[in-house]
């Protein structure tokens, strides 16, 4: 048993380390894919936690995530930005969660990194309106994230949809 909680944890901990370098490229990628939108990402570290979500209890899911939210907060940037990022991520959880658990069967990794991507714009929204008491500015800009988020939802849900059919990728499967 105890050989089984140290490989879970070293798998967990090398996900979250590999998270931390997606969202390094991902920061570097999306400036130049997309200038128009200066807080634009792609959201590749969400491939590491769309496999977690097939692959690991929901306590290890949220943590992977938070993990990685710190991680990358203490990075990139200052603390409102880490706050912002992880609302996001705690709500795009959440939401990735309750989907997989209820409708897994109807529904693809790809479906659900689109759901996620949705209530990650939606918490950073959310967050950034009741913050800054912005309105229709942040909504605006919001809209033009959350089509940006679907598309690029789509690319992180195809290639966590292709990590998590991999047979050789042996993780704990829920």
């Amino acid at each position: 048993m105890k050989n089984e909680q140290i490989r879970k944890v070293t798998i967990i901990s090398s996900l979250i380390a590999i998270g931390v370098i997606l969202s390094i490229v991902d920061k570097f990628i999306s400036s130049i894919a997309f200038p128009f939108l200066p807080m634009a990402k792609i959201g590749l570290a969400n491939i590491v936690i769309l496999i977690g979500v097939y692959n690991f209890k929901i306590k290890d899911v949220i943590i992977m995530a938070l993990l990685k939210s710190v991680l990358t907060g203490l990075i990139f940037g200052s603390l409102m930005s880490f706050f912002i990022g992880a609302s996001g991520t705690i709500l795009s959880v959440i939401a990735m969660l309750t989907i997989k658990k209820t409708i897994s069967e109807k529904i693809s990794p790809i479906g659900v990194s689109m759901i996620g991507g949705t209530f990650h714009i939606f918490g950073q929204i959310l967050i950034i309106t009741v913050v800054y008491s912005l309105g229709s500015e942040v909504m605006l800009y919001g809209g033009y994230l959350l089509l940006m988020s679907l598309v690029t939802s789509v690319l992180v849900g195809y290639i966590a949809k292709r990590l998590i059919d991999y047979k050789h990728l042996k993780l704990n499967r829920n």
